[in-house]
């Protein structure tokens, strides 16, 4: 048998369709890890630039109100922490004291799931802005488990300027 041969018998053989379905196979088992890298990237940015904002706001705030704003870790997203991996908030430091008091106004929180290690350089495990908009030197870290060349940094110099890098060259711990 030699098959249809009118115009009226159209499409895919059984032997076009298994060739389609490979070329499909080989596509994919190509593409899919590439994905996977390049959505690790976007998470690991996505909690950096979370947090760059966040800094950029307490800088912006402390200018404004003349009046100290902090950083913390925070777990829950209404008191401070240890580690940064949870998520932050930021609050306006009435009292100077550096620590999260009933009364003191909450400016920004950023709450998220724990796939993307964040970490925080120096001995305090808060960034203060003084109402000037100073700043001890800081480094944050974001690293991700699986592809080295996802993880990011922000650099915060002592006037409150930002510096974003990124690569495998950052260290994680």
């Amino acid at each position: 048998m030699t098959g249809c041969r009118s115009p009226s018998c159209t499409g895919f053989t059984l032997i076009e369709l298994l060739v389609a379905v490979a070329i499909l196979a080989i596509v994919a088992t190509i593409g899919v890890p590439s994905f996977g890298s390049f959505m690790e990237k976007q998470r690991v940015m996505e909690r950096r630039d979370a947090l760059l904002g966040g800094l950029s706001v307490a800088r912006e705030t402390a200018l404004n109100r003349l009046q100290p704003v902090v950083l913390c870790a925070s777990d829950d997203g209404s008191s401070c922490g240890s580690s940064w991996t949870n998520g932050w908030l930021a609050f306006i430091d009435s009292d100077r004291n550096g620590s999260l008091d009933s009364g003191e106004e909450i400016i920004a929180v950023n709450q998220h799931d724990a796939s993307i290690t964040v970490s925080l350089s120096g001995a305090s495990d808060t960034v203060t802005f003084e109402p000037n908009g100073f700043v001890t030197s800081r480094t944050f870290s974001f690293c991700s488990s699986s592809v080295s060349t996802s993880n990011r940094r922000i650099g915060i110099s002592s006037v409150g300027d930002l510096t974003l890098g990124d690569g495998s060259a950052i260290t994680c711990s």
